[in-house]
């Protein structure tokens, strides 16, 4: 650990945030940003999953897309519980942090995690199509076809959720005496074997976490140049064929997937370097000098995530116009809509 003298990093940073101050973070960006935007994510992914529904999944990215959703969906609702568990008037009534830390680390965190893990992966494999899609434009309908979809988005949700099982099986909710209050409450009880299956999960979270950033930087910044060079090309030769151009659909939807990557790049890098800082940095942790600082900022992480989950819906209706089109009937606007237009 860097030192300056006998003054350690953790001795000059380790008190930057107080309890107090802790406790105003995360009710700030948990109960009130992250609670807000993610009731809104939630009614807004709804919608996205009912149009996917209506739109068919003849395509195979409107499968992933519609996977994408429901993972999405189910972060927001655990968000949803993180605003509820940190609000003072619950934590008052549950007779302080005991019922909270409990209820955050395994009904509500835990999901959390696990779906933030297939979301990112959802993403990865998307990405990884469009650029199939201009890498490959001949092969890839025979590579990625519409069962393979499936069984690749199945995958995905039974290992991530299989990866979780564990500490389901090492924790669990019970009946735990607190001294300090010399009363029976709710807690968090653990088997003896419990923080090695803690542990098992963790490791893969995180390796997981971490590969699914890195190949969507990976496939985003590949399908732009490919799509560059490809479009480069195509404007300077007089013989390319019909069977290798781009339609304007497909150009939409390679510019649809490629923000969807940037969104989520941008919203887990903050995310990834605090893993990083985990891996580097002995105190910062739930339990080290850095602990307040560690609760606090991680609580801005997974409000970044609320807005990636929630975002989505903007992309999809503006650069997706079949999107807009199932949107705007369900939500009987496009008459209305087209006899505006006529009157003018």
């Amino acid at each position: 650990m860097l030192s300056n003298g006998n003054v350690s990093v953790a001795q000059i940073f380790g008190d930057m945030l107080t309890d107090n101050d802790t406790q105003i973070c995360t009710f700030v960006v948990y109960g009130i940003l992250s609670g807000i935007v993610s009731l809104f994510g939630v009614f807004f992914n709804v919608i996205n999953v009912s149009v996917f529904f209506k739109m068919g999944f003849f395509e195979t990215t409107n499968i992933t897309l519609c996977s994408l959703a429901v993972a999405d969906l189910i972060i927001l609702l655990m968000l949803v519980a993180f605003s509820v568990i940190y609000n003072p008037a619950f934590i008052e009534a549950v007779h302080g942090m005991q019922v909270v830390q409990a209820l955050d680390y395994l009904p509500v965190g835990w999901p959390y995690v696990c779906f933030s893990r297939i979301s990112g992966c959802l993403t990865t494999y998307v990405a990884l199509e469009r650029f199939l899609c201009v890498a490959l434009p001949l092969k890839v309908k025979t590579i990625l076809t519409p069962g393979r979809t499936v069984a690749v988005n199945v995958s995905v949700y039974l290992v991530m959720i299989g990866s979780t099982l564990p500490v389901f099986v090492g924790f669990q909710l019970g009946p735990l005496y607190n001294e300090d209050l010399n009363l029976t409450l709710i807690g968090l009880l653990a088997w003896p074997e419990s923080h090695e299956l803690e542990n098992f999960s963790l490791s893969f979270n995180v390796f997981v976490q971490l590969a699914s950033f890195f190949l969507v930087v990976f496939f985003t910044v590949g399908l732009i140049q490919s799509f560059m060079r490809k479009s480069e090309w195509r404007k300077t030769s007089s013989s390319a064929s019909n069977n290798t151009s781009f339609s304007s659909r497909d150009k939409k939807l390679v510019k649809m997937i490629t923000l969807i990557a940037v969104i989520f790049i941008a919203c887990a890098f903050p995310g990834v370097l605090g893993i990083l800082a985990m891996l580097f940095v002995d105190d910062y942790n739930i339990t080290g000098r850095y602990k307040n600082l560690f609760v606090s900022t991680f609580s801005v992480f997974f409000a970044l995530g609320s807005i990636n989950s929630t975002v989505t819906i903007f992309v999809y209706f503006h650069m997706s116009s079949k999107f807009k089109e199932v949107l705007l009937d369900m939500l009987q606007m496009r008459k209305f809509i087209l006899k505006e237009k006529r009157r003018i």
